[in-house]
């Protein structure tokens, strides 16, 4: 009962984040995939940030 309490709260939460904190936690994670190598996954991450804020010349850098 405590978990789907906790889970429900978190998303709750999460739906709350703006388009532009939402594009700039993409943007840190494609980065952060990056610099580990994980090509695939860094282009996924850094597409969903370009859709999020498309002003931000920093995602199509590292795009």
């Amino acid at each position: 009962m405590k978990t789907g309490i906790l889970l429900l709260l978190s998303l709750t939460l999460t739906a709350c984040e703006t388009e532009e904190e939402a594009a700039e936690s993409h943007l840190k994670k494609g980065v952060e995939l990056l610099k580990k190598g994980d090509l695939a996954a860094a282009q996924l991450e850094l597409k969903s940030a370009k859709q999020g804020n498309k002003s931000t010349a920093e995602t199509y850098y590292y795009f």
